[in-house]
């Protein structure tokens, strides 16, 4: 009966304390049973518009959703599991999905792959001889995995993080690498600074990485890497945007969200994002559909936080994390609607192509355009369009028979916007 009435009342908050168009979907001292105290989040992540895991500090809870935030089924309480701890500068946790988690803390490491119900520690032997602090970790899959710590030193482990390579280090003493992101297998960018801002690039799968500065005046917060024609970071203030993987970045916006500046982003594609400012005190998150330009706002007084978390599985749902909660926005639902995508409506048949692909697609408006087909590094290899195409319904062809078999991007760009779609070769 106790079960029931405490399973009564979180629905009840969760109905209640909707914020504009935010629902709270997670609280750890009155919404979720396995804890009966406030415990901080330490890290979460969504996957698809159900699915979602969120790991709080303290004690070691794991929490797991396939309802979209209404049921929680949580792990054992950890008690003793001292490394799992909220991020006091980078990005101190991965979640590959439900089940594969990662945290790291100085240079040992917590790692899990039943959602939470058995942890297991590692050392990075290297870091520790190299009296490197980890300050960052990511994992491109169960094995192959980077983290990240003081003088921009880089780490890469292909054994899930039992053992660790040094693959970069500038023996700098201007701050950390404190976010990693990887676009394609072999993509990847690494968040770097304390008053410069640096960014790490690799385009080898992380073997080799080149360090070039971008900016000055606050520290990096933020690290999205969609696709290798869009790549965003904050600063604490300021949203920068790239097109080339990197190589260049343009300031977007200026402080947008006020009070606290930007703590945490997530950008889904060119131009839809969300976003966190805050301070002890106040939590602001906003939603973009303009590519940063404008944003949907909305304030919560209870959950401010320094550190706080971003996730934006698909087009209908995003998530933000505060202090100990979590909210859930429905998009579809805004009082404002998102302006649209150059491209409405996307085919590509057959998908994985073998000989000639047919890539349709649906524009809103009449525009300079160009669509090209890009390999996984970014290379041009095949360009399709380039003038001004019509309002409506297009098809080009693409014959893939003179390249290798592997993964390309056609890319869409036209009246401001990027839009980019995988394609397979066989």
């Amino acid at each position: 009966m106790k079960i029931i009435i405490i399973a009564i009342l979180c629905f009840i908050v969760f109905c209640d304390e909707a914020h504009s168009q935010w629902t709270k979907v997670y609280q750890s001292d009155s919404c979720h049973c396995t804890h009966f105290h406030d415990t901080p989040l330490a890290g979460m992540e969504f996957f698809g518009q159900d699915s979602g895991v969120i790991c709080t500090s303290l004690d070691g809870i794991t929490a797991v959703t396939l309802s979209g935030g209404f049921l929680w089924k949580g792990s054992p309480m950890q008690l003793n599991f001292s490394d799992i701890t909220s991020p006091i500068f980078g990005r101190n946790s991965c979640f590959l999905d439900i089940n594969h988690i990662w945290f790291c803390n100085g240079s040992t490491s917590c790692r899990t792959s039943d959602a939470g119900y058995t942890w297991f520690l590692d050392t990075n032997k290297k870091s520790f001889e190299e009296g490197n602090s980890i300050q960052c970790v990511y994992f491109l899959d169960s094995l192959n995995g980077f983290e990240g710590g003081a003088g921009y030193s880089l780490f890469r482990t292909s054994d899930g993080g039992k053992n660790w390579n040094l693959v970069y280090d500038s023996a700098s003493s201007d701050g950390s690498v404190y976010q990693i992101k990887f676009c394609t297998p072999k993509l990847g960018l690494a968040l770097c600074g304390e008053y410069l801002t640096y960014i790490l690039r690799t385009t080898d799968g992380g073997i080799n990485w080149t360090n070039d500065t971008v900016g000055g005046g606050f520290a990096p917060t933020g690290l999205s890497y969609p696709e290798p024609h869009n790549a965003w970071y904050t600063d604490g203030l300021r949203l920068y945007h790239s097109t080339d993987s990197g190589l260049n970045w343009t300031i977007v916006a200026d402080d947008p969200l006020g009070r606290g500046g930007f703590r945490s982003s997530c950008f889904l594609d060119s131009v839809h994002g969300i976003a966190t400012s805050g301070d002890p005190d106040t939590l602001t998150f906003g939603y973009t559909s303009d590519g940063g330009k404008t944003w949907i706002t909305s304030t919560i007084d209870s959950e401010g936080s320094y550190e706080t978390f971003t996730s934006f599985p698909n087009l209908n749902t995003a998530y933000v994390g505060g202090r100990d909660a979590v909210y859930k926005l429905n998009i579809q639902g805004l009082s404002v609607p998102s302006q649209s995508a150059l491209i409405d409506a996307f085919t590509v048949y057959p998908n994985p192509v073998s000989g000639t692909a047919n890539i349709r697609f649906t524009t809103n408006a009449s525009s300079p355009a160009n669509v090209t087909v890009f390999d996984i590094l970014g290379n041009p290899v095949a360009l399709l369009f380039d003038g001004t195409l019509e309002a409506g319904a297009h098809l080009f062809e693409w014959n893939a028979n003179g390249v290798e078999s592997g993964t390309y991007y056609v890319r869409l760009s036209g009246d401001g916007k990027v839009q980019t779609v995988k394609i397979v070769k066989k």
